[in-house]
């Protein structure tokens, strides 16, 4: 194989670099056989263990040894080959040879005629005077076109002898590979394939990688491949995967029950039975080349079995097929992977099927995470799934790399393909004369299977079962198969598996038969299956199930079966058995009520927990579905989060006599808005949810009716529980109401054995259903029960404003707590507005310690909250909403990661054409030319961003109800969403900017900005997805780059309009030249502004601005500053900078270095307000301005700052950190001192006691930590102050703040 060389122009090249240069034929190599065949045969017939070999190194091979190096280079070639062929070799081998004359030989390995002549005569080794004249003269024309070779001392017939030439044939290369092992490492004639593919693999990656190869590599991978065989049969993943052997069987009757509506078997596809779908087929093996994972989904009886199959079938050359029948243990998934390792290292390409996702299979996510991270290659993932069984077991797709989901439905042009196939091969029934009319008979299912029964039988799938059905009830063993049929189809088509003894054991109908021929005969009868081996049972097809149970739940009641299933379904399945029921239970009253029956258990009443959610969710699902339209058509509108609110009934909220009705305020705040007026309308003629007509309703009915003869403490010992129950029931049905169950007298003697959350529950239900009562005891209670939340809520104070009737609750906030003080007060003021409901208003405010350097900030409180019983009674209908929301929602995610990235890089895609016309656009109205064509362009991409962008769409698993959450987090879908939303804003106000309306331009402006600036955030985001998934990687990088430069011009475009109302000069180069010379202009006039700073220190000013969102700021680096005297020096630096306020800066940003560059961590950052009102005090000479003023912001020094510079600054590592822990004892302390301030009472006594007790311990520990990290003097000084607070000393604020003052001194220093 040839080589290309990169350009050097320089002569002294070493061998390495030389090597290193040489890259074409890694890169052409791929694919090729006979170099890769060679060097196989080379190194096993290579014996000296001395030798080694680089493939792909100077030549195609480069053959290493302590005496003598040869550099081999192989072609090959059907046509015959003359003197001219060898010109580029010859030049390739003077490259090297000319470095290392001693110590270098080359070889040509051929196979292909050679022509008679000068090359002949070279490879003979049979040169004359007219030979070498000829090979003297190629030689020199190479040294003219590379007089930068060094030729000195070069020797024409020292380099010939150098040359060597072999012919050996390509074909007969396998042959002797094969017989070198045998000879060489004992291999059995019947595993020879395997090992001679282990090598072609073990050789080309090298190849890939150019790597070194040493003989005794060679020898360990043998080993190893023997050992592999060996162990194969061993590994207990062995008898959960079949390798499909697609042979035809000899001597077996021919079975064509596939056309009876049979799953398909491997003998039908090596058969041919199943019709051809070539678009679907080859969709699915591009997917197959292209991916790790290729998913086939779709509801059941379209096909995906079978289209894996022939898929499959179709690279059974390429690839050896295999199917994995259970993974559902991860403990067991290393074996898994242990077994598909040993058949790639031994050569093998698995195909792997998973056929039909289901609770055996539950485990496949994981299974391919761990395949991408050690198979690594050479393996590929074929799975089929229905559409409810991907939702259940699909899992957190971020984590499964390179993966696309194929959706299966049958169409009219398939419909008809499938009609004239079938007729070209006589499978028509003679009934059958038209594919239109058989079409529309199944057209609203659209079920493959019923199609192709239909056109074979001359009738429906389902008037077969019921003749089977019918013939079987005639036999003697007729109704205990019903018994079964019933029991194993109806599980089916709610997708579980049952035991077999569980079955067996559940049996009523008495036989005399042996119960495994009963099931035998079933399943060769009705294509159910048996595994022997995990003891289970199942439908074979959820087509032929629903009309099995459909069948023969003609006279028998479908809920006894669904009661008896719940008897022999493993609970840890019930969650995904309920939330069928909703669609398959038809007495729905009666059934709940044996249903909660069925799961009692006295001291666990989760299930009934579980049962509310699944029921409750699987109606919401049945409610969506009825009304699916009206969903999708508010999504089209943007509205669909506010119908799926409004049409929520729990938003309504009896206790305030109050339903929120969002749509219709939006259209009271906007009653021009056309689209806010059709979703108002749209939201109007939906029919709302009739709840007492839901499976819920009669579930939480069932519930009441049980629990409300006996008190709670009497019923179960799980209060937990019964708290939520009670809650959800009464909130479906204020008459199911069981505050006659609950002693409210019982409940707070036993209080402390409860959580305050259980506590809050049955104290808020018990005031939705007997507020008189609840009052009375409230009244009677109510210092007990204030004493209670002080304690369980960890506060110091709570008091009640009895004028205003208003209850306030003080609690000590910790700095590690300071971000989430929001959760904290809320938190507090929902259990407490929970169990005493009877306040108007609700006040949460932390206590804080004062500190001095902080109190000129104007630092939000989070914490301080004043929130009306109103508010915070909607907070409690959160679970209700959530569930009803996130069941709907889920119904519009993205079907895969891949499906998901493709639709926005369209999106992004769209959003360039579109600021492209824009840009176009500018340049014709500054030229004052005609739009013409181009106006209706661009309405016509901000018509379809407007569409794409106003609706909903969810990424796989994002908040997805009972499921695990998406891997992808929540940060990131957010900004992504932000982003997109500021290119919508900026798209709907592009007119008014190109009218030049200030107001909208201005806006406009603000939302280019903003977007280019999460631009790149947004990048990396899809980036790091596409990378991580190892999909549409290349095109996520060019549009990245597109991108780039479009986002850059429109902006440097917008801002030239604004400023420009003619020109004929408008193009990207100049307007990028425009944009450019103003910038620097921009950045001359702030250095310019900060001379008389630059005069006294030494001053780095930045090449670029720091841009914040829309904010702007303008950083500079003081070198060669003590930040000691910072304190000193702070007014004399704010007067130096005053100039800069006149200047459109959001900000001036100090940052201060020292002699090597080295930045300190924190800088300055000093508002423009902050610098007017500076030079105004000096200007008026009013000092007493300055005290008036925020002082500057101290903030962290990023990369992103430092980028502004041409010099390269890094950031000084400091061990502040050791002290966080001392000034978090100083803040303990204060804790500490603050507690014995306010808890005074003989109640508090025994709180403070604990409190104390925890805070001391706290402290102590931190003392250990610290010990050994700061100087042992300042730790025994910190360690007495703590004593001394411990034995009664005060430690407030101002003690606090001369802690810190001391603090902060001695960092200065360490």
């Amino acid at each position: 194989m040839s080589k290309k060389r990169v350009k050097n122009s320089s002569s002294n090249l070493t061998i390495k670099e030389l090597q290193e240069s040489r890259t074409g034929g890694q890169i052409a190599l791929k694919g090729f056989t006979y170099q890769f065949l060679y060097s196989c045969y080379l190194i096993l017939s290579t014996i000296d263990k001395d030798t080694f070999f680089y493939l792909e190194g100077i030549e195609d091979i480069d053959k290493i040894s302590i005496n003598n190096n040869t550099h081999i280079q192989l072609k090959y070639s059907t046509q015959k080959q003359d003197a001219s062929f060898l010109k580029d070799i010859l030049k390739n081998y003077l490259e090297v040879y000319l470095l290392d004359k001693k110590n270098r030989n080359f070889k040509l390995v051929y196979d292909f005629d050679v022509a008679k002549g000068n090359l002949k005569k070279l490879f003979d080794c049979n040169l004359d005077i007219e030979s070498n004249k000829y090979w003297i003269k190629i030689i020199e024309q190479i040294k003219e076109e590379n007089l930068n070779l060094n030729w000195r001392n070069f020797l024409y017939d020292d380099f010939i002898s150098k040359l060597s030439f072999e012919k050996i044939e390509k074909n007969t290369l396998s042959q002797k590979i094969e017989e070198l092992l045998i000879k060489n490492y004992s291999v059995a004639t019947d595993n020879i394939s395997l090992f001679a593919n282990a090598i072609k693999i073990f050789c080309l990656e090298k190849m890939e990688n150019r790597g070194v190869i040493a003989n005794e590599e060679f020898d360990k991978l043998v080993f190893k491949v023997k050992d592999d065989i060996s162990k194969g049969s061993h590994n207990p993943a062995h008898s959960w995967i079949k390798k499909i052997n697609f042979e035809l069987k000899n001597n077996v009757e021919e079975d064509y029950s596939y056309y009876e509506g049979k799953k398909p078997s491997y003998q039908d596809i090596i058969r041919g039975l199943p019709i051809k779908r070539d678009l679907l087929e080859n969709e699915i093996s591009k997917s197959i080349e292209k991916n790790r994972v290729t998913v086939i989904k779709s509801s059941s009886g379209q096909g995906k079995t079978t289209l894996a199959m022939k898929v499959a079938y179709d690279f059974r050359k390429e690839y050896t097929v295999y199917q994995l029948l259970w993974c559902n243990d991860s403990k067991e998934l290393s074996n898994i992977i242990s077994y598909f390792s040993a058949r790639v290292r031994i050569g093998e390409r698995p195909l792997i099927i998973i056929d039909n996702l289901d609770s055996q299979l539950s485990e496949w996510n994981r299974l391919a995470q761990l395949f991408q991270n050690e198979v690594s290659y050479n393996y590929k993932l074929l799975i089929t799934t229905r559409e409810d069984d991907w939702y259940n077991y699909s899992g957190d797709l971020s984590n499964v790399k390179s993966l696309q989901v194929i959706k299966l439905s049958l169409n009219k042009k398939e419909a008809q393909e499938i009609f004239q196939l079938l007729k070209k091969n006589n499978k028509l029934h003679p009934s059958i004369k038209d594919w239109k009319k058989s079409f529309r008979i199944i057209e609203e299912k659209k079920l493959l299977i019923e199609y192709i029964y239909l056109l074979t039988h001359g009738e429906m799938l389902s008037e077969r079962i019921n003749n089977q059905l019918t013939k079987i009830g005639a036999t003697d063993t007729g109704k205990i198969k019903y018994e079964i049929l019933r029991k194993i189809c109806f599980a089916d088509i709610c997708g579980v598996k049952i035991s077999t003894n569980k079955l067996i054991d559940s049996l009523t109908e008495a036989t005399s038969q042996d119960y495994g021929e009963l099931l035998k005969s079933i399943e060769n009868e009705f294509f159910i299956r048996i595994d022997n081996v995990e003891k289970y049972i199942e439908g074979l097809h959820p087509i032929r199930s629903q009309h099995i149970v459909e069948k023969l739940h003609e006279f028998v009641d479908i809920e006894k079966t669904a009661l008896e299933i719940v008897n022999i379904v493993d609970s840890l399945y019930y969650p995904k058995l309920f939330s069928y029921f909703p669609k398959l239970i038809k007495n729905k009253e009666n059934f709940y009520v044996y249903l909660i029956k069925k799961i009692w258990n006295k001291n666990n009443l989760s299930s009934y927990i579980d049962a509310l959610h699944g029921v409750f969710s699987g109606s919401v699902l049945e409610y969506f579905l009825t009304n699916k339209n009206n969903f999708d058509d508010a999504n089209q509108h943007g509205g669909l989060p506010l119908l799926v609110m409004d049409l929520n009934p729990f938003m309504k909220f009896d206790e305030i006599n109050e339903t929120l009705d969002t749509l219709d305020k939006i259209e009271k705040i906007e009653p021009n808005n056309e689209n806010i007026k059709y979703l108002v309308e749209l939201k109007n003629n939906v029919p709302k949810i009739n709840l007492p007509k839901t499976d819920i309703y009669f579930l939480a009915k069932a519930l009441y009716e049980y629990f409300k003869e006996d008190d709670i403490f009497y019923i179960t010992s799980d209060i937990t529980s019964y708290a939520k129950i009670a809650y959800w029931i009464i909130n479906i049905d204020p008459s199911f109401n069981l505050s006659n169950s609950i002693s409210l007298e019982l409940l707070w003697k036993k209080c402390d054995n409860y959580s305050i959350d259980s506590i809050a529950s049955i104290m808020y239900t018990y005031f939705l259903g007997n507020k008189e009562n609840f009052m009375v005891f409230i009244k009677k209670n109510l210092n007990f029960i204030l004493e209670y939340l002080k304690i369980k809520t960890k506060s110091l104070q709570i008091c009640l404003k009895e004028e205003k009737n208003e209850i306030h609750v003080n609690y000590i906030l910790l700095s590690d707590k300071i971000n989430n003080s929001n959760i904290e007060s809320i938190t507090r003021l929902q259990n407490i507005c929970k169990i005493l409901p009877i306040f108007d208003c609700y006040c949460a405010d932390a206590i804080k310690p004062t500190i001095d350097i902080l109190t000129k900030y104007k630092v939000p409180d989070n914490a301080h909250k004043t929130i009306p019983f109103r508010n915070i009674v909607i907070m409690f209908h959160q679970e209700f909403i959530s569930l009803w929301t996130k069941t709907i929602h889920s119904n519009y995610e993205f079907d895969s990661i891949y499906e998901c990235l493709e639709h926005w890089f369209h999106i992004r895609t769209i959003i360039l054409d579109l600021f492209n016309k824009i840009i176009l656009c500018i340049k014709k109205i500054l030229e004052r030319r005609q739009l013409g064509e181009l106006a209706d362009e661009i309405n016509n991409l901000l018509e379809k961003i407007s569409k794409e962008l106003i609706m909903d769409y969810k990424y796989p698993y994002e908040d997805r109800p009972f499921d695990k959450k998406s891997n992808i987090p929540k940060e990131i879908i957010q900004f992504n969403n932000s982003f997109f939303k500021d290119v919508n804003n900026f798209c709907t106000q592009l007119v008014g900017f190109l009218n030049r309306d200030m107001k909208v331009s201005n806006l406009a402006l603000i939302n280019l900005q903003n977007a280019l600036f999460k631009l790149k955030t947004m990048q990396t985001n899809f980036n790091k997805i596409s990378e991580e998934q190892e999909i549409l990687v290349e095109s996520s990088q060019k549009l990245c780059i597109k991108e780039d430069e479009v986002y850059n011009l429109m902006l440097y475009s917008y801002l030239y309009f604004r400023e420009n109302n003619f020109s004929k000069d408008f193009n990207k180069y100049n307007v990028s030249l425009w944009y450019e010379s103003n910038y620097r202009e921009k950045l001359l006039k702030a250095s310019n502004s900060l001379k008389g700073l630059s005069d006294q220190y030494s001053v780095d000013f930045p090449k670029q601005i720091f841009c914040d969102g829309t904010l702007t700021q303008y950083p500079i680096v003081i070198n060669n500053f003590d930040i000691v005297t910072i304190d000193n020096e702070i007014f004399n630096l704010l007067e130096l900078c005053t100039p800069f306020a006149d200047l459109e800066y959001d900000y001036l940003t100090l940052l201060f270095s020292d002699s090597s560059h080295t930045l300190i961590h924190n800088g300055l950052k000093f508002s423009k307000e902050l610098l007017e009102g500076f030079k105004e005090a000096i200007e008026n000479e009013n000092i007493s301005l300055i005290n008036e003023l925020t002082p500057p912001f101290p903030i962290e020094v990023t990369p992103q700052i430092i980028e502004c510079f041409d010099n390269k600054y890094i950031i000084k590592k400091t061990s502040i950190s050791d002290f966080e822990n001392v000034y978090y004892i100083g803040e303990l302390l204060w804790v500490l001192s603050k507690s014995r301030q306010l808890l005074v009472t003989e109640q508090d006594k025994k709180y403070l006691d604990n409190m104390e007790e925890e805070y001391k311990i706290k402290i102590l520990n931190l003392l250990d930590t610290i010990e050994n990290k700061i100087p042992d003097a300042e730790h025994l000084k910190i360690k007495n102050i703590c004593k001394e607070t411990f034995d009664g000393e005060i430690f407030l604020d101002q003690e606090l703040n001369i802690f810190y003052c001391y603090l902060e001194n001695i960092i200065k220093y360490f």
